[in-house]
């Protein structure tokens, strides 16, 4: 599951925020596969929804920063999409 020992840690720092966090985190509260939608679907608007919750939510930076040290390939992670996630990796 984690790719490093830093991966870990910021997995830790992220559900501690969680837990402390005094609004509800949409992404713990809702169905999984709004946030993983197939990769299969023809419709180009799959993470519409999950983005703008996204948006609002106070430990977004800390979820992308776990997702880009854990190398995450699928899903949507502080309100990067896979493919945006990659470009941003590259910069």
């Amino acid at each position: 599951m984690f790719q490093s020992r830093l991966a870990r840690e910021k997995w830790d720092e992220l559900n501690e925020a969680i837990d402390e966090a005094k609004v509800r985190i949409s992404c713990r509260e809702s169905d999984p596969d709004a946030w993983f939608p197939d990769d299969d679907n023809p419709l180009g608007n799959k993470y519409t929804l999950p983005k703008r919750l996204c948006a609002k939510c106070p430990v977004k930076d800390l979820c992308l920063e776990f997702a880009l040290v854990n190398e995450e390939h699928h899903g949507l992670w502080g309100g990067l999409t896979p493919r945006e996630r990659q470009a941003l990796r590259r910069k």
